[in-house]
């Protein structure tokens, strides 16, 4: 019977060949702008979200009251490390510094690399307890306990080393002091706030001399960020209301007074238009909503049009209608069968609709700044959106048009009196 409405359905479309044409041509670029800007949104809201708990991390700001700006300082003080630990042990293995830095790696006298902001950071091990690394060699326990010791991600591993094993070598960081390599992770995911691939034990900072502020309690800088995760069961309303005593009693009483530290959730950072973050790339959560809002909108739009030409088609198919009920068709059947035409037009839409999009997406990557690559339009859950979007356009395209025409009284159909006032409700 199912192969019956789509030879019935196929035949029916080659027969209006121009209607087919238009149809699928509008369905198409509705189904690929749609697809595209899914993946784009997609994109944006996935950042951070690969950590295990990104639900419950969170980073402190300084938010200064009294500020001309807006006032939030992604930095902290460098003692508000040890002082969290030591005033709330509950944390105490839950909290983390991580200073940003950047300089010259020396391989050897002939071998160079000058690193950026964000390629570098000087982490703790308990920076492994918060985010997620895929380790390839090494422990996230005990790779940077020791001082002079670094991480690598498996991309600067080939770039300072080829393909050496790069266990236990050595480099020079800004003709300051070396470092070995105790510890290979994977790439980090492009969608991360954290998009470190050379980590530096913290135990060498001080060492390093690359700040001289531990015991300041009034400096700040956005390059030393700070994160914990808060134990099951505490609100981050909860743990703000106990920073303010904190505040309180390492700041004197006129910075007090402007200081509040304020818990920003991890998977917010991305989408916080009023913070920095180490990768510098931010997407309002209202730009978000407007891609969505645009192609919700061409998606309805496509179906708007789909129904109108249905309908209009409907007056050319009456006496086809009439044939088929006086013959026993039953309105049920007419229903599957006109859906069934709606559905191959729908499968025809969204192949044609992946080929533009494939074609059209790096565009898209430049015009939208997203790192996607075209690979990405073919993973289940890309492919499985596509399902559920034709299944949702074909019912939305194509209810009411095969109400209407499975309408058609039979005797008025075939007389000619075919107009939409011969459909029964």
């Amino acid at each position: 019977m199912l192969t019956n409405y789509f030879k019935t359905a196929w035949r029916a479309l080659r027969r209006n060949w121009n209607y087919t044409v238009i149809n699928v041509t509008g369905l198409t670029f509705g189904l690929a702008c749609c697809l595209l800007l899914f993946l784009a949104i997609r994109y944006e809201l996935s950042y951070d979200r690969h950590h295990t708990n990104a639900e419950r991390t969170y980073r402190v700001i300084s938010f200064y009251k009294k500020s001309d700006s807006d006032g939030r300082n992604v930095g902290i003080a460098l003692p508000a490390l040890a002082a969290l630990r030591s005033d709330y042990p509950e944390i105490k293995k839950q909290v983390t510094l991580v200073n940003e830095t950047s300089g010259v790696v020396r391989i050897n006298a002939s071998k160079k690399f000058e690193e950026e902001d964000a390629t570098m950071a000087f982490v703790e091990p308990a920076y492994f307890r918060l985010f997620d690394y895929n380790w390839k060699s090494g422990s996230p326990e005990t790779s940077l306990n020791n001082p002079n010791t670094v991480v690598l991600s498996e991309r600067m591993a080939q770039k300072y080393f080829g393909s050496a094993n790069p266990m236990g070598k050595r480099f020079r960081l800004e003709n300051r002091m070396d470092f070995v390599v105790t510890g290979i992770v994977a790439n980090p995911p492009v969608t991360s706030s954290l998009p470190f691939e050379v980590l530096l034990s913290f135990a060498s900072l001080k060492t390093y001399g690359s700040n001289t502020n531990w015991d300041d309690w009034q400096s700040t800088s956005s390059q030393t960020q700070l994160y914990l995760m808060l134990p099951d069961g505490q609100s981050p309303q909860a743990m703000e209301r106990q920073l303010v005593n904190f505040v309180n009693k390492y700041h004197n009483p006129d910075d007090a007074k402007n200081l509040v530290y304020e818990l920003q959730p991890l998977t917010q950072i991305h989408t916080d238009t009023r913070t920095s973050n180490f990768a510098d790339r931010r997407v309002s959560t209202q730009t978000i909503w407007a891609m969505g809002l645009i192609g919700l909108f061409i998606l309805i739009t496509a179906c708007v049009n789909f129904i109108n030409l249905a309908t209009a088609l409907a007056i050319r198919r009456a006496k086809e209608v009439g044939v088929r009920k006086t013959l026993g068709s039953s309105r049920t059947q007419l229903v599957r069968q006109f859906l069934g035409e709606t559905g191959l037009l729908t499968g025809l839409a969204v192949l044609f609709s992946l080929v533009i999009a494939y074609a059209a997406l790096p565009y898209v990557i430049e015009l939208l700044d997203v790192r996607l690559e075209q690979s990405d339009l073919f993973t289940p859950t890309i492919l499985g959106f596509l399902v559920v979007l034709a299944v949702c356009t074909t019912l939305l395209a194509g209810f009411y048009p095969a109400l209407v025409l499975s309408g058609y009284q039979p005797v008025l159909a075939l007389k000619g009196k075919f107009g939409l006032w011969a459909a029964v409700s």
